[in-house]
C-alpha cells in the first residue's frame, strides 16, 4: 500500500506505533488480594501470607511443617495458621508444655510436690518418707536426748536432734552446763554454777557480781571536814572540805593568818574556816585587792566569791563563783549533799563548788562511765562481754570455755560414729560435731545406708536415676542440661537462623526462624532466585541473579535500555546527521539522514561541489549562487573560461611579454630596444600601438630607416 506503513512491536508493547505497554495485570489475574507485578511477557503475583501458586490460589498448609510436639495434632484453621490439638497432659501452643503431675496433690503429710521429666516427686516433711511421704519415720522414738532434753526428727528423718533444758548442753543433753569453765570470779572469789548461771563467793575484802569491788574500813566519822578514799585493802586518807586541812580534815583553814598573806593589800576580814574577805583601800579592788581601779560601784569590791558588774545606775550585781550564793555570792552552797559522784567521792572546790575524785575503771565528771574495758574484744568465739568496774567478763558460748572462751570443748564425745565414719569438731557460733561418713553410708552416724537421690540432686524436674550405691545419673528434661539439670539450653544463643533471620523458642529446646526476603528454609539457609519473577521485559533480555547483594541484574538486547530492559532506544536520539540533515529511522538500531541538497554522505557530512564540471581552461571553477558558477582566472588570463591572454601571440616580438590585471601588457625590451608608451624601436623601425575597440588591437609598424629616414607603414589588424 502506498504511503502507508505498519509496525510489528516487540514483546510486551502493542500500538500503531509500537508505543504502549501491554498491561498483563488488567484481567487482576492474581487472586486472595495478591499484589499483581507486570512483566515483559507475561504478568507474577505477590501473594500475601498463606497463599502461594501462580495467582495465589493454593493455600498454604501450615501443618505441613508438622509443627505440634509430644503426639499432638495439627488442625490447619486458616491459610498459614494451624492449631494443636494437644494430648493429655500437654498443652502449649506447639504442645510443648507438659501438666503438671502434681495437680492431684499425690504428695501426703504436707510434703512438696515437684514435676519431674517422667511424673513427679516428693519433698517429704521432717520423720515422713517414701514415694508419697506416707512412711513415718520416727528416729526420736529410742529418746536418744538425755536430762529431759526434747527430740526433734531432721534430715527428713534421717536423723534427729535434742533441745536440751538449761544448765545441759551436748549432742544428747548429757552435758551439765558449767557457767564456772570461764573462772569468772575475780580477786579469789569461789565461782558456784547454777542451772543457768553463777555465783561468785567473795573474799570479805571485795563485793560485786564478780568481786570486782574492794571493800575499805574506811567512814565518814574518819574525816571530820571531808570524804575518806581507800588507799588499800584496810587502810584509807581523807579529801578534806574547803576551809579544812589536816589529816583527819579538822584543821580549820585560816585565810587571814601572816603565814597565808591572802589580801594582797588592804585588811583582812576573817570570815571562817577557808573564808575570808579583803578591805582594799581607795583605788584597789578584787577579791584579794590585787585589781587597780576607778571609782565605781564595783570599788568596794563588795562580791566576794564571784566577779562583780556595774549596772547603769551607779549599783551592781555579783556573778557567782559555782557552788557559791547571795548578794555578795558569800553563802556556800554544799553541792555534794546529792552525791553527783556515781562512782567516787564528791570533794568541796573553791570556783566550781565540787569535783569528783573518780574509783580506778570510772571517768567523767560526775563519775558515771566506765571505761570501756570490752573495746579490744577479749572474749573469743562470739562469747559475751560483761563490763565491770575497771574489769570485765567473758560469758562463754555452749561448747567453749576459759577466761576468754578460746578452750573449744570436744564435742566429739558424745557422737559415736557407725561404719566407719570419722567424727570432726566445727567451731562455729555453736559449736557441734560431724561424722565424715563413707561414701556408701549417710545419716547423723553414718548408721543408714546411702542413697545417691535421697538428697533430690537433679534440679528443673530432672529425674534422679542411682547408678550403684554412691552415683547418680540426672534424666534432664528437654531444653536442660548437666550433671545436675542446672544449665538452661538456649539453642537461640548459638545462632541457628542465618543470613538476618530472627530466632524465637516456643518450648524448650526448640526453635522457629523468620526470614527476611529472599532467604527461606529452617534456618533460612535457601536464597530465592530474584530472576524467577521475570523481571527483565524486554526481547532476548537476559537476567542474571546476584545472590550476594540478593539483587539481580537485566543484559538488554539491541534497541532497549533501562533497569528492566523495557525502554526501546531511538537511534536518531544522538542527532547523528549533521549540517541540519533529518533523520529517519529505519529499525530498531538503524537510522537514515535526508541531507540537504549540497552535502552527501551517511550523516551528511560531505559537501557536494556543483562546480567540478565547471570547465575553466587557466582557473578555478567557483560558485556564486546555489546553481551558478563562474571561472576564477589565473594570473594573466581572462575571459568567460579564462582562454584569453595578452601576452598570448607575443606582442612584443623579442621582448618579453608582461601581463597586467586591466587585460593589458608591457613589453620588457632586451639591449638595443625599448618601449615607451606603446611604442617600441627596433633599431631603425618605430611600432606604434592602437586600441581600435575594447575587442580588437591594431598594430601600426612605421619602419623607418634612421640612417636613410626611410619609413613604412604596415597596419595589422588583430581580432
Amino acid at each position: 500500500m502506498m504511503n502507508s506503513y505498519q509496525c510489528h512491536c516487540f514483546p510486551g508493547y502493542t500500538g500503531k506505533k509500537c508505543d504502549q505497554l501491554i498491561d498483563y495485570c488488567s484481567s487482576n489475574p492474581c487472586f486472595n488480594n495478591g499484589t499483581c507485578l507486570n512483566q515483559a511477557v507475561s504478568f507474577a503475583c505477590q501473594c500475601p501470607y498463606g497463599f502461594q501458586g501462580r495467582t495465589c490460589v493454593i493455600r498454604v498448609q501450615s501443618c505441613q511443617s508438622s509443627p505440634c510436639l509430644n503426639g499432638g495434632t495439627c488442625h490447619d484453621i486458616a491459610p498459614g495458621y494451624h492449631q494443636c490439638s494437644c494430648p493429655k497432659s500437654f498443652h502449649g501452643e506447639f504442645c510443648q508444655l507438659r501438666d503438671s503431675f502434681c495437680l492431684d496433690e499425690p504428695c501426703q503429710n504436707n510434703g512438696v510436690c515437684l514435676d519431674t521429666l517422667n511424673g513427679y516427686q516428693c519433698i517429704c516433711q521432717a520423720g515422713y518418707s517414701g514415694i508419697n511421704c506416707t512412711i513415718e519415720n520416727q528416729p526420736c522414738l529410742s529418746d536418744p536426748c538425755l536430762n529431759h532434753g526434747l527430740c526433734r526428727n531432721t534430715n527428713n528423718g534421717l536423723s534427729y536432734q535434742c533441745l536440751c533444758e538449761k544448765g545441759y548442753g551436748g549432742l544428747r543433753c548429757e552435758f551439765e552446763t558449767n557457767w564456772c569453765s570461764s573462772n569468772p570470779c575475780q580477786n579469789d572469789g569461789t565461782c558456784v554454777s547454777k542451772l543457768s548461771s553463777f555465783v561468785c563467793l567473795c573474799p570479805e575484802s571485795y563485793t560485786g557480781v564478780i568481786c570486782q569491788t574492794p571493800i575499805n574500813n574506811c567512814s565518814l566519822s574518819t574525816c571530820k571536814y571531808g570524804l575518806p578514799l581507800a588507799t588499800g585493802l584496810t587502810s584509807c586518807s581523807c579529801i578534806c572540805s574547803s576551809g579544812y586541812t589536816g589529816d583527819r580534815c579538822d584543821v580549820p583553814i585560816n585565810l587571814c593568818s601572816n603565814e597565808t598573806a591572802y589580801c594582797k593589800r588592804g585588811s583582812c576580814n576573817y570570815l571562817g574556816p577557808g573564808l575570808a574577805n579583803c578591805t582594799c583601800p581607795l583605788g584597789y579592788s578584787g577579791v584579794r585587792c590585787d585589781t587597780k581601779m576607778s571609782n565605781s560601784a564595783c570599788a568596794s569590791c563588795p562580791c566576794v566569791y564571784g566577779q562583780c558588774r556595774s549596772l547603769d545606775d551607779d549599783s551592781y550585781v555579783c556573778d557567782c563563783y559555782q557552788g557559791y550564793t547571795g548578794r555578795h555570792c558569800n553563802i556556800s552552797i554544799d553541792l555534794c549533799k546529792s552525791s553527783p559522784c556515781l562512782y567516787g567521792q564528791c570533794m568541796f572546790d573553791d570556783r566550781k563548788g565540787y569535783r569528783c575524785v573518780c574509783l580506778p575503771g570510772s571517768t567523767g565528771v560526775n563519775c558515771t562511765e566506765f571505761i570501756d574495758t570490752c573495746s579490744s574484744n577479749p572474749c573469743l568465739n562470739n562469747g559475751v562481754c560483761v563490763q565491770s568496774l575497771n574489769t570485765h567478763q567473758c560469758v562463754c558460748q555452749s561448747g567453749y570455755a576459759g577466761t576468754h572462751c578460746e578452750v573449744l570443748i570436744n564435742q566429739c564425745e558424745s557422737l559415736i560414729c557407725s561404719n566407719n565414719g570419722t567424727c570432726i569438731n566445727q567451731p562455729g557460733q555453736i559449736p557441734g560435731a560431724k561424722c565424715l561418713c563413707p561414701s556408701t553410708f549417710t545419716g547423723i552416724q553414718c548408721q543408714y545406708p546411702y542413697a545417691p537421690c535421697a538428697s533430690q540432686p537433679c534440679q528443673n524436674m530432672g529425674t534422679c536415676l542411682s547408678n550403684g550405691q554412691s552415683n547418680y545419673r540426672c534424666q534432664c528434661p528437654t531444653g536442660f542440661t548437666g550433671k545436675n539439670c542446672e544449665t538452661n539450653v538456649h539453642v537461640c544463643e548459638s545462632r541457628p537462623c542465618l543470613n538476618g533471620g530472627k530466632c524465637s523458642e516456643p518450648a524448650p529446646y526448640y526453635y522457629i526462624c523468620q526470614c527476611s526476603w529472599p532467604f527461606y528454609g529452617s534456618n533460612c539457609e535457601l536464597m530465592s532466585d530474584p530472576c524467577t519473577s521475570n523481571p527483565c521485559r524486554g526481547p532476548l533480555t537476559e537476567c542474571v541473579s546476584m545472590p550476594m547483594y540478593q539483587n539481580y541484574t537485566c543484559l538488554c538486547s539491541n534497541g532497549f535500555q533501562g533497569p528492566s530492559c523495557s525502554i526501546p532506544i531511538d537511534p536518531c536520539q544522538s542527532n547523528p546527521c549533521q549540517n541540519q540533515g533529518s533523520c529517519v529511522r529505519t529499525s530498531a538500531m538503524t537510522y537514515s539522514c535526508a541531507c540537504p541538497i549540497d552535502y552527501e554522505g551517511s550523516r551528511c557530512e560531505k559537501p557536494i561541489n556543483l562546480c567540478s564540471n565547471y570547465s575553466c581552461l587557466h582557473g578555478i571553477a567557483v560558485r556564486t549562487s546555489t546553481f551558478k558558477c563562474e571561472c576564477q582566472c589565473e594570473k594573466s588570463y581572462y575571459g568567460k573560461f579564462c582562454e584569453l591572454n595578452p601576452c598570448e601571440n607575443n606582442p612584443c616580438l623579442i621582448g618579453e611579454c608582461i601581463p597586467h590585471e586591466n587585460q593589458t601588457y608591457s613589453c620588457q625590451c632586451p639591449k638595443g630596444f625599448q618601449f615607451i608608451m606603446g611604442v617600441y624601436v627596433f633599431n631603425r623601425y618605430v611600432f606604434f600601438l592602437f586600441y581600435l575597440d575594447n575587442f580588437s588591437i591594431v598594430d601600426v609598424r612605421i619602419l623607418m630607416n634612421v640612417e636613410q629616414c626611410q619609413t613604412f607603414v604596415e597596419m595589422v589588424a588583430v581580432v
